[in-house]
């Protein structure tokens, strides 16, 4: 019996770390990441390059009354078009159920280190940034935001082809544009591509380096 208890502890015990948020993305202070970042746009053929490379600090954790909020800089070496790349890389995330969400001026009080009234209507209408486990044909949205979808590992013929074999493939189609994220368990987002289907834009950001 005791066996048994103990299996169904440790059983229990592992599903709730594929539901921790912290145990697939390690959001503690000091951990870094090293992006680098390309851009392109105008002319598909010969299009204006942007280059430069992004450094994702967590400085500092904030309990609050509605989960984990995890405060991040980004430096910049190079000119990012457009301004601080594609990623949102800035923004405070929120650790609420087995869920990331992004902080934007809406709902949190950067001066003030505190969320603003009707922070809990805006995560019914954001969409979560990341909700984990990051199974195969699982999604998320918010009521007014768009569908992000697990659609399956490693890169897609049609994107680059420098992304990790073994990373898990979110998708997106926003307004005009569609953009993917890769994702692997325990490091974070290792690439992201996007491009607007009106008007020519395009993205690239891979992961050069994580550390803690």
């Amino acid at each position: 019996m005791g066996r048994l208890v103990a299996c169904v502890l440790l059983f229990g015990c592992a599903l709730c770390a594929a539901d921790d948020p912290l145990s697939w993305y390690p959001l503690q202070i000091g951990h870094r990441w090293v992006y680098d970042s390309v851009s392109k746009g105008g002319n598909r053929t010969h299009p204006e390059i942007a280059r430069w490379t992004a450094t994702v600090t967590v400085r500092e954790r904030i309990q609050t009354e509605g989960g984990l909020v995890v405060i991040r800089s980004v430096e910049l070496q190079g000119a990012p078009n457009p301004p601080h790349g594609f990623r949102g890389t800035d923004v405070p995330l929120l650790v609420h159920g087995n869920c990331l969400y992004p902080l934007y001026g809406e709902a949190w009080d950067a001066e003030r280190r505190t969320f603003k009234p009707g922070w809990d209507t805006y995560l019914k209408q954001v969409s979560p940034t990341f909700c984990f486990p990051l199974q195969m044909g699982a999604s998320w949205t918010g009521t007014g935001d768009w569908t992000w979808t697990v659609e399956g590992n490693g890169p897609i013929e049609e994107g680059p082809q420098d992304v990790p074999a073994e990373a898990v493939r979110l998708k997106s189609n926003q307004s005009g544009s569609t953009e993917y994220v890769w994702f692997q368990e325990g490091v974070g987002p290792v690439a992201s591509w996007s491009w607007h289907n009106g008007t020519y834009t395009e993205g690239f950001e891979r992961l050069r380096e994580a550390t803690q």
